[in-house]
C-alpha cells in the first residue's frame, strides 16, 4: 500500500508528507504534482492504494480529478485536501466519490483517524475482490447422468461401478434419482437413514452440512445419495427440488453420477437437463433397442438435454449375439460409447452379498476406466459464485413443470393435452422457425396485394377509356385536331396515366383510344372506340 499526495504546492506537500509519517512511518508516501503523473502511477499499480488530492490543483479542477480517480480505479480510496470549510465541501466530496475530507494545513488529530480508516477500507475491499476472483476460478463437478432403456438393463450396476471408478480420481457422489424403485443402497450393503428426499425440506440453501447429513460413504470412496426406503416418500422431490440438490453437488464434488432408472418422468427429466452428458443403458436385443431408441426420440421431442451429449452404453455384449454393438447403434440412432461383457455368473455372488463395489470385476471395469481416462470427461466449466447463478443460466430450468405428466395424458387423447404440450415444449425451436418464415411471408402478402391492386386498377382502366373515347368523339366532332383531342382527353384522366394514352382516328368516323396503365407488371393496354358524329 502507498499514499499518493497530489498537489503543485510544495509546502502543503512536505506539510502532509510530516504529518502522514508521524501516524504511520512505515507506509510508502509518494508525491505528484499533476493530474497526469498520477494517471501513470495508478495505471502501473492501483492495488490498495489512497490518494489525497489537492482541490487547488489544475487551477481548481481537483474535483474533477478526484471523480476521475474513482470511476477509473474504484479501490482506490480518495481523499480531498482543502483550506475550506462548511457543508458544501462534504457534499462536493460525497458526490466525486471521495472518502472523506481533510483540511489544510494538516492537523494530526484528523489526520491520524480518517487517513487509516481510508487505508483499512482500500485493504478490505482489495481482499474481497481478490477472494471473489479466486471463488470465481473453482471448477464446478461434472454432471453424469445414466439412464435405462428400460428395466432389467444394468443401470444401476454401471452407474456404481463407474462412480467408483471416479472416486479413485476425485470426490464423487452417487445420487439414487430412481425414487421409486432405487436400490442402490443395497447393492453396497448400506443402511441409511436418510435419503435424497429428505433434502427436499431444506429449501434453497443446501451445503455440505446438509450434503453429508443426507449421504452415506461406501466403499471405494463413493458418496451415496440413497433413494428413499418408502417410494411413496419420492413424490416430495420435484422438478424445483431435485435441481437444487443438483446445483448444492455440483459445488461440492468433482464428480456427481446420477441413477436416473428406466422412467422419463419431471425427476428424471429434470436431472437429464443438468446433465453434462447422459449415458443411455441398453441390452444387445432388440425390445431394449427399441426401447432406447423410444427414449432417445422422446427426449428429442420433448427437447430434453438437446445440447447434451449421449452415448449408449450396451451391456451384456456377447460376440457370439446377432445383434452387435455396430448395428446397435444403426438401430438407436446413437453412437455407441461403451461396451460392457456380460459378467452375470461373475455378478450373482456379490450381488447376494451386497459387496458389489468391493469386487474388482476386471471385464466390467476395464471398459469403464478406458471411458473415464480418455480425457474427454473432465471437470466442468468455471462456475459462478452464486449457485442460483447456475440455476438461472440453465436452459428450460423454469419451463418444465409436470410436463411430462401432461404428454401423458395427452397419449390417451391425441387431440387434447398432448398437442398442447408439444407446443410448450418445443417452443424455443418453434421461435427460430417464425423468426426464419416471417421475411418470406411478408413478401408473399405483399405481393397479393399489389396484384390485387393492379389488377383492380386495369378494371377501373376500362372505364376510364369508354368515357374518354366519349369525350374524344365529341372533341373531334367540334372541329379539334388531334393534338388538342389528345391533351383534352389526357386532362380528364387520372394523375400518372397520361403517358400511356393514344387517341386517333384514322377512318375519320370513329375515334380509337388505348390506354396502358402504370404496373410493374406487363398487363395489356386497354382499347375502345367511340363514333364521331360530326357538326357543321
Amino acid at each position: 500500500m502507498a499514499l499518493f499526495i497530489v498537489s503543485q504546492d510544495r509546502e502543503v506537500v512536505e506539510q502532509v508528507r510530516a504529518t502522514l509519517l508521524e501516524i504511520d512511518s512505515s507506509t510508502a508516501i509518494n508525491s505528484v504534482s499533476s493530474a497526469e503523473a498520477l494517471r501513470l502511477r495508478l495505471q502501473d499499480d492501483s492495488e490498495g492504494h489512497v490518494v489525497l488530492i489537492d482541490l487547488r490543483i489544475n487551477d481548481g479542477l481537483g474535483l474533477d480529478l478526484a471523480r476521475e480517480v474513482t470511476m477509473s480505479w474504484p479501490l482506490v480510496a480518495t481523499l480531498l485536501l482543502t483550506t475550506e470549510r462548511g457543508n458544501q465541501i462534504y457534499e462536493s466530496a460525497l458526490e466525486v466519490g471521495a472518502r472523506d475530507v481533510l483540511p489544510i494545513p494538516a492537523s494530526l488529530e484528523a489526520y491520524s483517524t480518517k487517513v487509516p480508516a481510508a487505508m483499512a477500507w482500500t485493504q478490505v475491499v482489495h481482499h474481497r475482490v481478490e477472494g471473489v476472483a479466486i471463488e470465481q476460478q473453482r471448477q464446478i463437478g461434472r454432471v453424469i447422468a445414466v439412464v435405462g432403456a428400460k428395466g432389467g438393463v444394468g443401470t444401476s450396476l454401471l452407474a456404481l461401478l463407474l462412480a467408483r471408478e471416479l472416486a479413485r480420481r476425485a470426490p464423487t457422489c452417487l445420487i439414487d434419482l430412481d425414487l421409486r424403485n432405487g436400490d442402490l443402497a443395497a447393492y453396497c450393503g448400506a443402511r441409511p437413514r436418510r435419503s435424497v428426499a429428505d433434502l427436499a425440506d431444506v429449501g434453497e440453501n443446501i451445503g455440505r452440512r446438509e450434503l453429508d447429513e443426507a449421504s452415506f460413504p461406501v466403499p471405494g470412496g463413493v458418496m451415496l445419495l440413497a433413494a428413499p426406503k418408502h417410494g411413496e416418500a419420492g413424490e416430495t422431490m420435484g422438478e424445483p427440488q431435485v435441481r437444487r440438490v443438483i446445483q448444492a453437488t455440483r459445488y461440492q464434488y468433482a464428480s456427481i453420477i446420477l441413477d436416473c432408472g428406466s422412467r422419463l418422468d419431471d425427476v428424471q427429466a429434470a436431472a437429464l437437463d443438468f446433465a453434462d452428458e447422459v449415458l443411455v443403458v441398453a441390452t444387445p436385443d432388440i425390445p431394449s433397442l427399441r426401447a432406447a431408441r423410444r427414449l432417445h426420440e422422446s427426449m428429442e421431442r420433448l427437447d430434453i438435454a438437446r445440447s447434451t451429449p449421449l452415448s449408449l452404453i450396451l451391456n451384456k455384449v456377447n460376440r457370439k449375439a446377432e445383434i452387435q454393438p455396430s448395428a446397435a447403434g444403426r438401430l438407436t440412432g446413437l453412437a455407441v460409447g461403451m461396451e460392457i461383457p456380460g459378467i452375470e455368473k461373475l455378478l450373482e455372488a456379490s450381488m447376494n452379498t451386497a459387496t458389489v463395489l468391493e469386487q474388482p470385476l476386471e471385464p466390467v471395469t476395464g471398459p469403464l476406466t478406458q471411458w473415464v481416462e480418455s480425457g474427454a470427461r473432465q471437470p466442468g466449466p468455471l462456475a459462478p459464485q452464486d449457485p442460483m447463478m447456475l440455476e438461472k443460466n440453465t436452459p428450460r430450468a423454469d419451463q418444465r413443470s409436470s410436463r411430462l405428466n401432461q404428454t401423458k395424458r395427452g397419449d390417451r387423447n391425441k387431440t387434447g393435452k398432448r398437442g398442447k404440450r408439444q407446443g410448450g415444449w418445443g417452443r424455443h425451436r418453434e421461435r427460430g422457425q417464425i423468426v426464419a418464415e416471417t421475411p418470406v411471408t411478408f413478401a408473399l402478402i405483399t405481393l397479393a396485394i399489389l396484384v390485387c391492386v393492379q389488377l383492380v386498377f386495369w378494371g377501373v382502366s376500362h372505364l376510364v377509356v369508354a368515357n374518354a373515347a366519349k369525350d374524344a368523339a365529341r372533341y373531334y366532332a367540334v372541329g379539334m385536331s388531334s393534338r388538342e383531342v389528345q391533351a383534352k382527353v389526357a386532362d380528364h384522366l387520372p394523375w400518372g396515366w397520361e403517358g400511356g394514352l393514344n387517341v386517333s382516328a384514322p377512318h375519320g368516323s370513329r375515334v380509337d383510344v388505348s390506354l396502358s396503365i402504370p404496373s410493374p407488371f406487363d398487363l395489356p393496354p386497354v382499347d375502345d372506340s367511340a363514333s364521331i358524329q360530326w357538326e357543321r
